[in-house]
């Protein structure tokens, strides 16, 4: 209801923070980069890169957000022809020109081409990381065709816990990778069905190719402690951090918590005290090395 109600709002200029997101995003080289993962097609309007560069255009303006077919109405006034190509007139930012696009990069192995993108951004501010926060989040989409036509494509009714509500839609689950500057690295779909340790089992390998696991610490929710989890997480040399999981025992619990609170911790080496920074409830759950049976610490934390 809030996309459409101003889908046909027509935008007399150009906002200032959707020019500068734009400005930033062609100038840096995030258009060519998409583009460069396709073959050229003369009879194309409109590039994935210049198709993803509209659509955060509009996601930055005062209005929000506007769903595919009522991006265009955003460009009414803009000099379209210089922002997204010679040949992209107004005609040219269509709904079906965004879909089409949108599918030609699902087809992608987009967690790459994520990390290419924050690669090239980090190189150019000179931004770097040993810490990656891993989330997981799923939303419910409405469609008329309600099967799965590719791999990884939403299924619906299958899911049963989409947190906006709507299990009779389909819905998508989504993989989010951030760094420690809040920059997202690595971004992957997978069907409503798909569980958080599937996603996250995927997050560590995929980081142990691009990363040095040795002063690398993943930080993570409570459903990332389990065995394989855990194991695959020192097997890559990882260090991690995460909440004590509610399902374990209240002793096992107290053990692992009063090992922290009491235990000798080694001094930090990027801030003032000591390397495992106590929460609130005190009910971090750490581990490093070889310490599976017990608490260990994260790295350069």
């Amino acid at each position: 209801m809030a996309l459409r109600k101003g889908m046909n709002k027509q935008t007399t200029r150009l906002q200032a923070a959707s020019a500068l997101a734009m400005a930033m995003f062609e100038q840096k080289g995030l258009t060519e980069l998409i583009d460069s993962k396709f073959k050229h097609d003369p009879r194309i309007r409109l590039t994935p890169g210049n198709a993803v560069k509209a659509m955060i255009g509009t996601m930055l303006s005062a209005e929000g957000r506007r769903p595919l077919f009522g991006i265009s109405n955003f460009y009414l006034s803009s000099p379209t022809e210089q922002l997204f190509g010679s040949d992209a007139d107004v005609n040219a930012l269509n709904a079906r020109a965004f879909s089409r696009n949108l599918d030609r990069l699902f087809k992608m192995d987009l967690g790459e081409l994520t990390f290419e993108c924050y690669s090239m951004l980090c190189k150019e501010y000179g931004l770097s990381s040993n810490m990656f926060n891993i989330d997981e989040t799923n939303f419910s989409v409405t469609s008329l065709v309600k099967e799965p036509d590719v791999m990884e494509a939403a299924f619906p009714e299958r899911c049963g816990h989409a947190k906006d509500g709507h299990n009779e839609r389909l819905v998508y689950s989504l993989l989010s990778v951030t760094d420690g500057n809040g920059a997202i690295c690595y971004e992957r779909p997978y069907d409503g069905a798909t569980t958080d340790g599937e996603m996250d089992r995927d997050a560590i390998e995929f980081l142990s190719k691009k990363v040095d696991p040795d002063i690398t610490t993943l930080a993570a929710d409570c459903k990332i402690v389990t065995g394989p989890l855990v194991k695959l997480m020192l097997e890559k040399g990882f260090g991690f951090v995460a909440k004590c999981p509610d399902n374990f025992g209240k002793k096992v619990r107290s053990k692992i918590v009063e090992s922290v609170r009491t235990g000798t911790m080694d001094p930090s080496l990027v801030r003032d005290g000591n390397a495992v920074i106590e929460a609130k409830e005190r009910r971090w759950f750490c581990g490093q090395g070889s310490e599976v049976s017990g608490c260990g610490m994260p790295k350069n934390f």
